[in-house]
């Protein structure tokens, strides 16, 4: 069985949809990558799917400006953590801070494969689970890969057949691509269908 995801993007600060049809044509559900540029053009990323794609991409938003996700300076270092300060600390030190937040905030990138491109939605969570395994598979050895901001490991559900997950890229720019091969790799994923779980005559 093959797959393919049909690339699209970017969608961030300064690009989203405000009319209502063009917010409804992101309405949909998909895979998506969030992807955060930092100096020396290393990158931070992390994996998702949604049933509505802008929505999620609105919450990550909201993450950032409410404190809610960790803060990474210039260089991609985490300077405030997630759960590692004090909300009260936070609110006394905005001189500090709300630079670190506009800057996260407008670094924030979402390029998305939605499902009637190329897979049913049933297999979503698939699709999910084999491209953040890729992810961390790159980002071994890849100084250009800081990291996989994925905070909840994702389980890819059994399957019945070898399936190969192509990504199609012809709908994003020349740099975007580039973006996205250096952190996905531009080779088909493949999945292969686990021996143990076929009986064994005998």
């Amino acid at each position: 069985m093959q797959f393919t995801l049909r690339w699209r993007g970017p969608m961030g600060p300064g690009l989203f949809p405000e009319a209502g049809d063009d917010l409804a044509a992101l309405a949909i559900p998909g895979v998506y990558l969030r992807v955060k540029r930092y100096e020396e053009a290393r990158t931070v990323s992390y994996v998702g799917q949604s049933k509505q794609l802008i929505i999620r991409f609105d919450q990550h938003l909201r993450d950032i400006l409410t404190f809610s996700a960790a803060l990474r300076d210039g260089t991609g270092a985490v300077v405030l953590g997630r759960e590692g300060a004090s909300r009260y600390g936070v609110y006394n030190a905005l001189d500090s801070v709300m630079p670190l937040v506009a800057a996260e905030a407008a670094r924030l990138q979402f390029y998305w494969a939605a499902c009637e491109d190329g897979f049913d939605e049933e297999y979503m969570t698939l699709v999910e689970g084999a491209l953040k395994t890729r992810l961390e598979e790159r980002v071994i050895g890849n100084e250009a890969i800081l990291d996989v901001e994925n905070r909840q490991g994702i389980t890819e559900p059994d399957f019945d057949d070898d399936m190969v997950i192509n990504h199609e890229f012809d709908d994003i720019s020349v740099e975007d691509r580039s973006v996205l091969t250096d952190i996905l790799g531009a080779d088909p994923i493949r999945l292969t269908v686990r021996m143990e779980e076929f009986g064994h005559a005998g």
